[in-house]
């Protein structure tokens, strides 16, 4: 079977919590706890021992949260695409990848290739250290430090809205991807209820509606197959709330209180 890690095209890496990640040679890392805040500031963001202690005995809370904000219900949807698309011997490439999770719907023999921004300490000690299907490099979106036509399956959740040159995100996915692959994504309905009512996200650049998103993709060669729109926003009240939001996991006829968009895309160039 062919190798399904990927290749990254630089020679500079840095070292944090033990672990050398490579890093796209245009970056210029900074280790500080904005790291990642904006596309500014790529880098590692340092986390002590008791930060770290911390985060590992808060992280069953915050699964449990997790479970009324719907990510997991939204994570087996998207996973379902994953599983099907990502079959050994596929090489997989996933784009903002959080804290890692999806690779979880990934064939055991595969491996999880992703790039990133910026990552915490803690995610380099619980993930990459102890996985060794992580290949994990730390670059941005708009240059992929990849050769062209290397990548079978790509997912991107919830975090292109965040892109400043969204046109330049959409020509490296299309350049890195073989014809055929299939693109996966996520992405927040910035016109929805849920904003009207609480005000703006302020991560989001972007605030398209369904159709906006589809066309836009489709002008750069990624042609829809697939796509939802979910999650329902409960408004709940802010003393409740505190700063989560609350989703019911269905679909709404009018896509104002839809407040998730999901794509499957196919490469055609």
């Amino acid at each position: 079977m062919p190798s399904t890690r990927l290749n990254w095209r630089t020679t500079k890496t840095t070292q944090a919590g033990g672990v050398v990640v490579p890093v796209a040679e245009g970056l210029d890392l900074e280790v500080r706890g904005d790291a990642g805040r904006t596309q500014a500031l790529p880098g590692i963001r340092p986390n002590t021992r008791r930060q770290m202690l911390f985060k590992r005995l808060a992280r069953p809370i915050h699964k449990v949260i997790d479970v009324f904000r719907g990510q997991p219900y939204t994570e087996r949807l998207l996973g379902k695409w994953i599983r099907a698309a990502a079959l050994p011997g596929k090489v997989f490439l996933e784009a903002g990848p959080g804290d890692m999770s999806m690779r979880r719907f990934l064939p055991r023999e595969s491996d999880y290739n992703a790039i990133d921004f910026a990552v915490s300490e803690f995610q380099l000690d619980r993930v990459v250290k102890r996985d060794p299907r992580v290949n994990l490099c730390i670059a941005s979106i708009t240059e992929i430090p990849l050769e062209d036509d290397r990548v079978d399956v790509l997912a991107a959740i919830e975090m292109l809205q965040q892109i400043d040159d969204i046109d330049a995100a959409l020509s490296e996915i299309v350049r890195v991807c073989r014809p055929g692959a299939c693109v996966i994504v996520s992405i927040g309905n910035g016109k929805s209820h849920k904003y009207a009512r609480r005000g703006p996200n302020p991560w989001y650049v972007h605030h398209w509606t369904h159709d906006e998103f589809a066309s836009l993709a489709g002008r750069h060669g990624l042609h829809l197959r697939e796509s939802r729109r979910l999650m329902v926003w409960i408004p709940l009240p802010e003393w409740l709330a505190g700063r989560f939001s609350y989703h019911l996991p269905i679909s709404a006829q009018n896509d104002f209180y839809n407040c998730y968009f999901h794509y499957l895309f196919e490469v055609r160039k």
